[in-house]
């Protein structure tokens, strides 16, 4: 039997390594096994793995959390992986083609707007200027802030950034919500059956405010605010890693990075589904523990 077709065993510790430093792909091949079958004893160990574009974001130079390894009776715990395939793998993975990103128009006006864009502009036309801005109120932070020069503006990308959503088949809302603090927006797009968040807000500068002679320096503001007209549109959880963002930039406005943003939130969405599973699977796992740990503790009170 050659050395590559020899069994090999891992720890559950060392698996949990390997899977955080090496593509599943590559490091599949480097056991002789499918990444699908060594994802099933990923999860036979209970040991996370990572998400979609954690590896992508490590090229571009960023360090995505890493999801702890969850305690486990059996910290010593093995496992046998023997060789399946029939030829050797090779480690380097084939590079993945990059989608290539939708073309998404924005219109020149909004005579016909989507639905949660119209619902979104007759909100901004009620909202009063505060700080320079008219902003919408979500449940843990502004989802929409912009000022009255730019609105029309982040109207506009809105509403192509929903149509492109709607003709991959995605849908989104734009609505308020009632809580225990209030009324808050909710504006998300649902991808694959899950939630994603959306927000638009502008950069704004501010500036200590001089008072003018024939000004009350009593009732005048403390600062003043200069709207910028620089967007950034942001998808996913704000206290996560599955978030992504694209910015109004020097040689690239918001507008022409919107098929690149329709990916993007294609991305987070299986990101987010990954998250949650394997948070369910271990909240399951440590009742479990739990289960049997107090099983144990009356079973000895019972010996006593």
């Amino acid at each position: 039997m050659s050395e590559s077709s020899r069994p090999r065993t891992v720890t559950r510790a060392e698996l949990y390594e390997q899977v955080w430093t090496t593509p599943m792909r590559t490091l599949a091949g480097e056991y002789g096994v499918s990444d699908v079958w060594l994802a099933k004893i990923c999860r036979r160990l209970d040991v996370p793995r990572p998400g979609v574009g954690h590896w992508v974001r490590i090229q571009h130079g960023q360090k995505p959390r890493r999801i702890p390894l969850p305690p486990r009776r059996e910290l010593s715990e093995k496992a046998t992986i023997t060789p399946t395939l029939d030829r050797p793998v090779t480690t380097g993975a084939p590079p993945v083609p990059r989608p290539v990103s939708p073309d998404v128009p924005v219109s020149e006006d909004l005579a016909n707007p989507h639905p949660a864009v119209r619902t979104l502009r007759k909100a901004l036309r009620e909202s009063r200027v505060f700080d320079g801005v008219l902003s919408l109120i979500g449940k843990d932070q502004t989802l929409i802030r912009v000022s009255p020069s730019t609105r029309d503006r982040a109207l506009r990308i809105l509403d192509g950034f929903f149509r492109g959503l709607l003709a991959r088949g995605h849908g989104v809302i734009a609505k308020t919500e009632v809580g225990r603090r209030g009324a808050a927006w909710l504006v998300e797009a649902v991808v694959g059956g899950m939630t994603v968040e959306i927000t638009l807000k502008e950069r704004v500068t501010g500036s200590v405010h001089v008072p003018q002679k024939a000004e009350d320096r009593f009732r005048a503001a403390r600062y003043d605010f200069t709207p910028t007209n620089r967007l950034t549109l942001r998808v996913g959880r704000l206290y996560c890693d599955a978030h992504r963002s694209w910015s109004d930039a020097a040689k690239r406005s918001l507008e022409d990075k919107l098929g690149e943003a329709i990916l993007g939130i294609e991305e987070i969405a299986r990101h987010q589904g990954e998250i949650d599973r394997q948070r369910e699977e271990r909240r399951r796992l440590e009742e479990q523990w739990q289960r049997e740990r107090v099983i144990a503790e009356l079973r000895e009170q019972h010996q006593r």
